[in-house]
């Protein structure tokens, strides 16, 4: 339980006033913004005791690693603070449970410059930084008629639950090859108790040295699969997001009752407002849960057909990835895994048989494609080609039309060879992971 602040703030708005956070877009538009908070003030204000000099606060928000700057981030004064629903919700920007006196939301950057003039003036005010169900709030002192530039621990995003931090109930199975924990915990999530971890390798008898390998080896047979959640839908409603690795043929080794029962438990979690992310040979789960968002290579309709992309076993095989988003461009320049002015980087550790995306419809966002991959389609000739790589679409609830629930499906995932949790020794194309990561669990909608 969170407490709540009501003190010299509501004089205007009243405690618990929902106010909103501010007119911007919630998804933000990718360039510095300055606070843009509806709150009003008819009283004694920092404006009036300055003459006019604007107070603010800036600053740039941060992962929990307290390294990587947050793209599309809020930042602001509460006047009041609600608790998150326990388990999945619909998340929307122009509902937020707080209430707010002034907002800003930060560029590709992380920066942030929040106005708070209109304010009553004080020696400190609550100072929050959000994205999606991160959020951290602290007592923040301030100077009036100046800006007051700030950083850790006011700007960090948590990495675990803990006194004025939240963070989203979170669900991470292994892969074979690929380790999406590796990311969370490069990002600043604790390794312990950031994530849960669910066995989904087609063997368990791999060792993996990542987190989640490491956790799930220690339990043997008696730790929990991806299976076991995404059949019970009480469990699965605990979690708000749930990242799927990749797992060769784990999909098609289920009854095809198993397979009915969790992809239409999946995509029920996700119209509730839950929020996968897949990667490769994962693709199943979105093929099957989501089919009129994304047309796999071979159709949906057969399991593992869309497994025809051309890598290699010893040598696996780089592409050209085109970067279709200019925010995560921006970022990518921004944690110094892009050029500036590039949109291009390099993807790679393509194994033979990676999973081809075919196409996608107007709804669905394509946010990175590989210019030059090769596929050999079944009894067909190889094919050399773009194709889309990274993908991400909303997920509508039937109840209220009303676009709750998202996925994320990629075709490259981690590199084998990640084993370190420094966000430092991402590649390339983790760090587009890491940025979609945070991307899966933002609100939805824009801010009214």
């Amino acid at each position: 339980m969170r407490a709540s602040f009501c003190f010299v703030l509501v004089m205007a708005a009243g405690c618990g006033d929902p106010s909103n956070r501010g007119k911007g877009n919630g998804h933000g538009d990718g360039g510095a913004s300055q606070g843009d908070g509806g709150y009003v003030n008819n009283g004694p204000s920092f404006s009036t005791m300055c003459n006019g000099t604007p107070t603010t606060i800036s600053g740039n928000v941060m992962a929990p690693n307290a390294v990587d700057p947050i793209a599309n981030a809020f930042a602001y004064v509460p006047i009041s603070t609600g608790s998150f629903p326990a388990g999945v919700s619909c998340d929307l920007c122009d509902q937020p449970v707080d209430g707010a006196g002034a907002t800003a939301t930060t560029g590709a950057d992380g920066h942030f410059t929040l106005d708070i003039s209109q304010l009553p003036p004080m020696a400190q005010v609550p100072f929050t930084v959000n994205k999606g169900r991160f959020r951290h709030t602290g007592m923040l002192p301030i100077t009036a008629c100046q800006d007051n530039n700030i950083g850790a621990p006011f700007t960090v995003l948590p990495g675990k639950s803990g006194p004025g931090d939240d963070i989203p109930k979170i669900a991470v199975t292994t892969g074979v090859k690929d380790q999406l924990d590796v990311v969370l915990a490069a990002m600043g999530l604790d390794q312990n108790v950031g994530f849960d971890c669910f066995e989904n390798r087609t063997s368990t008898t791999s060792t993996l040295t990542s987190p989640c390998g490491k956790r799930l080896m220690a339990q043997g047979a008696s730790a929990p699969t991806l299976t076991a959640l995404l059949k019970d839908p009480n469990m699965l409603a605990q979690y708000n997001i749930l990242f799927i690795s990749c797992a060769r043929g784990k999909f098609k080794t289920l009854s095809a009752a198993d397979q009915m029962t969790v992809t239409t438990n999946l995509h029920d979690w996700a119209a509730k407002g839950g929020r996968v992310f897949a990667t490769d040979n994962a693709y199943d789960y979105i093929a099957q849960s989501f089919p009129n968002d994304v047309t796999f290579l071979g159709g949906n309709t057969t399991i593992d057909a869309a497994n025809v992309g051309v890598g290699s076993v010893t040598m696996p095989a780089t592409y050209t990835g085109r970067i279709n988003d200019t925010t995560m461009a921006a970022w990518l320049t921004a944690v110094s895994a892009l050029p500036s002015g590039s949109n291009t980087l390099p993807l790679t550790g393509y194994l033979t048989q990676w999973s081809v995306v075919q196409s996608v419809p107007m709804s669905t966002a394509d946010e990175v494609d590989a210019t030059d991959a090769q596929v050999q389609p079944t009894g067909g000739t190889a094919m050399t080609g773009s194709y889309p790589q990274t993908i991400r679409f909303d997920v509508m609830s039937p109840t209220t039309n009303m676009a709750c629930g998202r996925a994320i499906f990629s075709s490259y995932h981690t590199l084998e060879a990640t084993m370190g949790v420094d966000a430092t020794q991402l590649s390339p194309q983790e760090r587009i992971l890491e940025y979609l990561m945070f991307e899966a669990g933002a609100c939805s909608g824009p801010i009214s």
